[in-house]
């Protein structure tokens, strides 16, 4: 007992020794003190609040001692931030001995009873930052930006020792108790208001990324929830630059952490909810407008898992998160602005938005009509915006990279669908035009219905998008791997609406456009009429008629008009052999006289050219059948040649060899073909009407002027004459004209 007593008697001799000495300002380093202060923080647990009041003015000194050669080194501070530094004061050894001594000296107390000791130490050590930085703010390395500050701490190595005391004390308790265990605390160091502190919350988020950022984001909403309001305050301001500065390495736990923050305000029960919870939602929409990393990790593919019947969740706390919003900024209002900023992730924006517009489940009606709502201000806001504004809002080059998302939309068979995505691509469109090629390409080539047409429409009447109409109609014409069926299709009903347009649409340009492809137009027909697809050729047919106006207003190359006398023949021929529709061959028969005569009234090369072609068809089969009366016949069948083998084709060919109809003979043996390649010949009737469309036809190429009289002068008929003369008995004619020992009036 005797013993016990003296020893304890030794122990606070040496506390009241200590005290006395601590009271003393510091002018060297003590060792012998520091030692004494471990052996009491060991022995006798009263003695703590003296010793870490000790050790906090021991690292203050340590610091100071620091901080102080900067004024003899002041070109160091200045060049933290640049490439070329320069090194670093020097803290004296012993220094950093007795406190890397310190260091361990509490971590082993952490260790051996963290449930005691942690708390403790940890509290002292933010505490002490807190001081540390605070009390040198007037240094003008205070003003640094956050990472400067962060690069300048780090080569304190006193200041590091302490974060690195403050850091293992909170693994050791998050080890032990878990992340709960530690919140308190974190939340008090987040209360510290002073800006200078933003250093030590972004250390610790470097070793702890979820938990600080977590608990940042919960400290703003507690804030926000108390104020009833979102206000901008310093101390947010500090959050939002330790987030930047998380981002850089850990950008995947923001996402992570903004989207348990999401999920918590899914509560199964709204009425037993937190008013935090309520609150996360308007809190997030308000951090996106001030944050643009927090506003990166809302618009990720997190939102992939954001379904109508997630958001439905959502629906009964609208009420209540109207407070936070006002008249001047109302919860659409930051809607939009939040995704006229949108930099990235704007596909997974727009999925979710036309996923809510094309529901037609009417427990969802209220989200449709709120998506459709959202979408027409934020599509409003960004024409203004582009029209007005000489920046582009970061949108557009999310929207830019991301068009082939819009693709889906704007070929959708719903019109509340497609409407808004052709708006949306015509608005991108004011600032890249370029754009819009492949698109209205794509629309050309898979437009099937009424309402894919009405959306292409809907593009093509939007602002000066009529002027790549061209660009478009090249882009689709030279894809090799489509049908270009719908494109024909496509092409005639826009220019039916051009020459007829509805109100308040104008397309005009269409048929200025189509004329410059008119040679590849004339190439479809005649593969069209080679191979037998007679619903093509006549939807061509149909085109070039509607163009023929714009014909006479430009100059052909020449051969662009043999093009068009080549095809407008062959369908002649073809549309009089195929076609069973008498109507229909008609009207067919007509479209090809005034289309002929609007190439040729003009162009001899173009007249001569048709002549050719009609009097080669009249006078060779197959053609040549469709005007033998049936008591002429040879027989009772003509020939129909395989399809791979196109009689027509090898007659364009040949270009009026003479020798066409023997070649043909030699392809086509008449005895030893099958019966399905024949078919019965021409009634008197058919025959009778084939002569007088061919009269016709011939009037049409020697019409005498573009009012479509049909009344040819004499040279014309003259030149007729010599044309069928050549074909007949050509051994007569010289260079178009008969010899000279011919009796020339045989052929007038």
């Amino acid at each position: 007992m005797m013993e016990m007593k003296k020893h304890q008697e030794d122990q606070f001799a040496k506390l009241a020794v200590f005290l006395s000495e601590t009271k003393q300002p510091f002018i060297n380093v003590q060792t012998a003190q520091i030692t004494c202060a471990m052996e009491l923080l060991k022995v006798l647990p009263a003695a703590q609040d003296a010793v870490f009041e000790y050790y906090a003015k021991f690292f203050d000194y340590a610091i100071s001692t620091y901080l102080k050669q900067l004024k003899v080194q002041p070109s160091w501070v200045e060049s933290s931030s640049t490439s070329s530094r320069l090194e670093p004061p020097i803290i004296p050894p012993e220094i950093i001995e007795n406190v890397t001594s310190i260091r361990d000296v509490l971590l082993r107390l952490v260790e051996e009873d963290h449930l005691v000791w942690a708390p403790v130490i940890l509290h002292w050590s933010y505490k002490l930052l807190g001081k540390v930085s605070k009390h040198y703010n007037v240094h003008e390395f205070a003003r640094m930006p956050l990472g400067d500050m962060l690069r300048f701490w780090s080569q304190c190595s006193v200041a590091y020792i302490l974060v690195d005391i403050n850091n293992k004390t909170i693994a050791k308790m998050m080890k032990a108790e878990g992340e709960r265990s530690v919140d308190s605390m974190i939340e008090t160091m987040l209360g510290y208001k002073s800006s200078s502190f933003e250093w030590v919350l972004a250390q610790i988020g470097d070793s702890f990324p979820s938990l600080v950022i977590m608990e940042m984001l919960l400290c703003s909403i507690k804030e926000m929830c108390t104020t009833k309001k979102f206000k901008h305050t310093e101390k947010l301001n500090s959050f939002i630059r330790i987030l930047d500065h998380l981002s850089i390495t850990y950008f995947n736990n923001i996402k992570d952490v903004v989207f348990k923050l999401f999920k918590l305000s899914l509560g199964e029960e709204h009425q037993k909810m937190t008013v935090e919870n309520v609150a996360i939602i308007p809190f997030l929409l308000h951090m996106a407008m001030c944050s643009s990393t927090l506003l990166k990790s809302m618009l990720c593919e997190n939102l992939t898992q954001i379904t109508p019947e997630v958001l439905n969740k959502l629906l009964p706390l609208y009420p209540q998160w109207k407070k936070y919003f006002d008249e001047q900024c109302s919860l659409l209002d930051i809607m939009v602005q939040v995704l006229l900023n949108a930099d990235r992730g704007i596909k997974h924006v727009l999925n979710l938005i036309f996923q809510l517009i094309d529901c037609e489940d009417p427990k969802f009606k209220i989200l449709k009509t709120g998506a459709q709502t959202l979408f027409e201000l934020f599509l409003a806001e960004l024409e203004y915006s582009l029209r007005t504004n000489r920046t582009t809002p970061p949108i557009v080059k999310a929207l830019v990279t991301n068009l082939h998302s819009i693709k889906l939309y704007l070929l959708s068979t719903n019109i509340n669908v497609a409407q808004p995505a052709a708006r949306l691509l015509s608005c991108i469109a004011i600032r890249d035009q370029e754009c819009l090629l492949p698109y209205i390409a794509t629309m050309l080539i898979e437009c099937e219905n009424s309402t894919q047409l009405e959306t292409l429409v809907e593009i093509l009447s939007f602002g000066v998008n009529m002027a790549h109409f061209d660009g478009s109609l090249v882009y689709a014409l030279a894809k090799t791997d489509v049908s270009l069926s719908n494109v024909w299709n496509n092409i005639n009903t826009l220019l039916s609406l051009e020459s007829d347009p509805p109100e308040g649409i104008s397309l005009y340009g269409v048929s200025l456009a189509v004329v410059s492809h008119l040679d590849k137009i004339c190439r479809s027909m005649i593969e069209c009429c080679h191979s037998g697809d007679m619903h093509s050729a006549h939807l061509l047919s149909s085109i070039l008629s509607k163009i023929a106006a714009k014909l006479c207003m430009k100059e052909m190359s020449v051969p662009k008009v043999l093009y068009c006398v080549k095809a407008a023949v062959l369908y002649f021929f073809t549309c009089l052999f195929k076609e069973k529709d008498e109507m229909f061959k008609l009207k067919a028969c007509l479209r090809m006289n005034k289309f002929v005569n609007t190439v040729s009234y003009r162009s001899s090369i173009a007249r001569t050219a048709a002549m050719k072609y009609i009097l080669d068809g009249v006078l060779k089969e197959p053609f040549s059948l469709l005007f033998v009366m049936p008591d002429n016949r040879r027989n009772d069948y003509i020939i129909q040649p395989l399809e791979k083998t196109s009689l027509m084709g090898s007659f364009l060919q040949q270009e009026f060899n003479l020798k066409f109809g023997e070649e043909i003979n030699i392809k086509f043996d008449k005895n030893e073909l099958h019966p399905k390649f024949k078919t019965p010949v021409f009634d008197a009737k058919s025959v009778r009407f084939n002569e007088q469309r061919l009269v016709s036809f011939l009037r049409s190429c020697y019409s005498s002027d573009e009012c479509y009289s049909f009344e040819p002068t004499l040279d014309t008929v003259v030149s007729l004459a010599l044309l069928v003369v050549q074909f007949v008995s050509p051994d007569v004619m010289y260079n178009g004209l008969p010899w000279p020992d011919e009796d020339f009036t045989k052929v007038k």
